[in-house]
Protein backbone atom coordinates (compact mmCIF):
# COMPACT_ATOMS: atom_id res chain seq x y z
CA UNK A 1 0.00 0.00 0.00
CA UNK A 2 2.13 2.74 1.08
CA UNK A 3 5.46 3.81 -1.14
CA UNK A 4 7.09 5.22 2.06
CA UNK A 5 6.11 4.50 5.96
CA UNK A 6 8.28 7.08 8.51
CA UNK A 7 7.92 5.92 12.27
CA UNK A 8 9.06 6.34 15.34
CA UNK A 9 7.72 7.40 18.60
CA UNK A 10 4.54 8.69 16.52
CA UNK A 11 1.73 7.14 14.69
CA UNK A 12 2.88 6.40 11.80
CA UNK A 13 3.11 9.08 8.62
CA UNK A 14 2.46 7.04 5.13
CA UNK A 15 3.23 8.24 1.79
CA UNK A 16 1.26 7.46 -1.22
CA UNK A 17 1.90 8.84 -4.60
CA UNK A 18 -1.69 8.42 -5.86
CA UNK A 19 -4.52 7.34 -3.94
CA UNK A 20 -8.53 8.13 -5.12
CA UNK A 21 -9.24 9.88 -1.54
CA UNK A 22 -6.80 9.91 1.13
CA UNK A 23 -10.18 10.20 3.53
CA UNK A 24 -11.02 6.90 2.20
CA UNK A 25 -7.39 5.67 2.36
CA UNK A 26 -7.85 6.99 6.32
CA UNK A 27 -11.09 5.08 6.67
CA UNK A 28 -10.12 1.71 5.88
CA UNK A 29 -6.84 2.06 7.89
CA UNK A 30 -8.99 3.11 10.79
CA UNK A 31 -11.08 -0.15 10.24
CA UNK A 32 -8.09 -2.38 9.78
CA UNK A 33 -6.92 -0.90 13.19
CA UNK A 34 -4.09 1.16 12.91
CA UNK A 35 -3.27 3.66 16.16
CA UNK A 36 -4.76 6.86 16.83
CA UNK A 37 -3.15 9.52 15.09
CA UNK A 38 -1.83 7.65 11.83
CA UNK A 39 -2.20 9.92 8.90
CA UNK A 40 -1.72 9.56 5.25
CA UNK A 41 -0.39 12.10 2.88
CA UNK A 42 -0.61 11.84 -0.88
CA UNK A 43 1.03 14.08 -4.08
CA UNK A 44 -2.69 13.41 -6.05
CA UNK A 45 -5.97 12.52 -5.20
CA UNK A 46 -7.69 11.42 -8.14
CA UNK A 47 -11.18 11.11 -6.61
CA UNK A 48 -11.12 14.22 -4.28
CA UNK A 49 -14.12 15.24 -1.94
CA UNK A 50 -15.45 17.21 0.62
CA UNK A 51 -18.96 18.37 2.29
CA UNK A 52 -21.82 17.91 0.93
CA UNK A 53 -20.98 15.68 -1.99
CA UNK A 54 -18.33 18.50 -3.74
CA UNK A 55 -15.56 17.01 -5.64
CA UNK A 56 -12.05 18.98 -6.54
CA UNK A 57 -9.24 18.12 -8.59
CA UNK A 58 -6.13 17.62 -6.39
CA UNK A 59 -3.03 17.31 -9.10
CA UNK A 60 0.36 16.27 -8.43
CA UNK A 61 2.15 18.10 -7.29
CA UNK A 62 0.37 20.12 -3.98
CA UNK A 63 -0.03 18.15 -0.67
CA UNK A 64 -3.22 16.48 0.99
CA UNK A 65 -3.26 14.53 4.05
CA UNK A 66 -6.10 12.72 5.83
Amino acid sequence: MADEMLSGNEAPLVFEASVPSTNDVAIDAALGGVPHGWAVCADEQTAGRGRRGHTWASPAGSLYMS
